[in-house]
């Protein structure tokens, strides 16, 4: 199966710009970078912060950008998404979760696990029983059936202090259920707007560069009022899986330059 993976595109409505950067225009440009060279992919996956300020505006800019590709996308919220109006906006599956924007499918012989982390009003992820009943249920059915995770937030420490000061114990529900069910084979979420990979617990991981801006190392230290993006490329992920083997490939689909605004 091959997957076509992004994360926090955080669209703005209007001609708003983020730290000096278009999402539109470069959430524009990962879609027409999909469709010329991905189109025979069998999904497409968006890991949330679909928008920045959550208004329906934005939602409607970010679906007709999403409908321009030729491949089937799905999503799930952010922090800075609003799961009220991003459900009036966007297509789901018919067995989504009817309080929160989670699912899950079955594809090519393997099952995708689609979980929202979305905190109203923070930016910490979390899980409430409600999700992880939810979670539990999924997990006890269809043992036999290699599985993929997607959320936004991380569940573990990553080394970046400015992400890592945010987590929660949702990460500790999280982990003990994924590391218990044996055929959970990769985890993969957004929200730090970096290319990191690892394993936490045994459980193999993967995080996205953002569609829109990334996030530096901490060399040097910097905190959010001396943050500046880095000078690093948007990318989206290729993903491609069988019954034993996960192999996530990073696309970049414009320069480091491209779609910025000069003051």
């Amino acid at each position: 199966m091959k997957i076509v993976w992004m994360t926090d595109p955080h669209i703005l409505a209007g001609h708003g710009t983020l730290v000096g950067h278009d999402p539109r225009q470069r959430l524009r440009a990962a879609f027409d970078y999909v469709s010329r060279h991905h189109s025979d992919a069998d999904l497409c996956v968006l890991t949330g912060d679909i928008t920045d300020e959550g208004d329906v505006e934005s939602y409607i800019l970010a679906r007709d950008i999403i409908s321009s590709c030729p491949v089937t996308t799905f999503t799930i919220p952010g922090n800075h998404d609003n799961r009220s109006v991003m459900r009036s906006q966007l297509s789901f599956p018919d067995n989504i979760d009817p309080e929160f924007i989670q699912y899950s499918i079955i594809k090519g012989g393997q099952r995708l696990i689609f979980l929202d982390t979305l905190q109203d009003g923070k930016s910490e992820g979390v899980l409430c029983e409600h999700r992880l009943e939810w979670l539990d249920s999924q997990l006890s059915i269809h043992k036999d059936i290699p599985t993929l995770v997607f959320c936004h937030h991380p569940p573990g420490k990553l080394y970046l202090p400015m992400m890592d000061q945010e987590q929660t114990d949702f990460g500790e529900k999280l982990l003990h259920r994924l590391c218990s069910a044996a055929n959970v084979r990769h985890l993969f979420f957004g929200h730090v707007h970096r290319p990191v990979s690892g394993n936490f617990r045994g459980l193999s991981f993967t995080a996205l560069q953002s569609t829109a801006i990334q996030v530096p190392l901490p060399y040097p230290e910097w905190n959010w009022e001396s943050f500046a993006p880095a000078e690093e490329a948007p990318a989206v992920g290729i993903i491609h899986t069988s019954q034993d083997s996960v192999v996530v490939h990073f696309h970049a689909f414009c320069q480091a330059t491209s779609y910025v605004t000069v003051a």
